[in-house]
């Protein structure tokens, strides 16, 4: 499982320390994809070109796009429920896929 609340990320090439993004959250989930001794993907980290308020979802549609692995994440309101339900039922009818 996976679990990590990073505000910067460090480029492995280049070293280059920067807030995180969308494009550092799809990278994450394309290498956690590729590793099969990871079985479950946490809400990783929330990329901070997006609000905030709706990181979470974002990290959902990055997962269902890019991924395979089971998501945890976490549901703060009853209302966040049909939005995660929604999009998890495209991705099991092949919306999203990669």
């Amino acid at each position: 499982m996976t679990n990590a609340a990073a505000k910067y990320i460090v480029d492995g090439l280049t070293r280059e320390r920067h807030a995180r993004t969308r494009d550092d959250v799809r990278r994450m989930i394309t290498r956690f994809d590729a590793i099969p001794e990871i079985d479950v993907v946490f809400d990783t980290i929330t990329p901070s070109d997006v609000d905030q308020r709706a990181g979470g979802l974002e990290i959902a549609r990055t997962v269902f796009a890019h991924g395979r692995k089971h998501l945890q994440t976490r549901v703060f309101a009853s209302g966040q429920v049909p939005v995660f339900t929604r999009t998890s039922s495209w991705r099991r009818r092949g919306y999203g896929s990669s």
